[in-house]
C-alpha cells in the first residue's frame, strides 16, 4: 500500500471545488451529523489552516486546524 501526499493550504486559498470535495468527505465520514450535510467543509468553527491527505488521487483525509486564544 502506498503511502498519502500530504499538503496544507491556507483556508483563504481553498477554491471551491476543494472546499466540495472536502465537504463530501466528511458527509461520507460522518452520515449522521446533521452539520455535516455534503454543503459545508467545516461543522463549527471556520478552520484557518487545512491539511489533507490525498491516496492514488483522492482525497482520503482531511484536517482542520482552528487557532484560539486562552486567557
Amino acid at each position: 500500500m502506498s503511502e498519502p501526499h500530504w499538503e496544507s493550504t491556507w483556508e483563504n486559498d481553498v477554491d471551491a471545488p476543494a472546499h466540495a470535495e472536502m465537504a463530501a468527505l466528511l458527509a461520507r465520514c460522518f452520515p449522521r451529523s446533521t452539520r455535516l450535510d455534503g454543503t459545508s467543509s467545516w461543522a463549527a468553527g471556520r478552520p484557518e489552516l487545512r491539511i489533507r491527505g490525498w491516496l492514488d488521487g483522492r482525497l482520503v483525509a482531511h484536517l482542520g486546524v482552528l487557532r484560539r486564544h486562552l486567557c
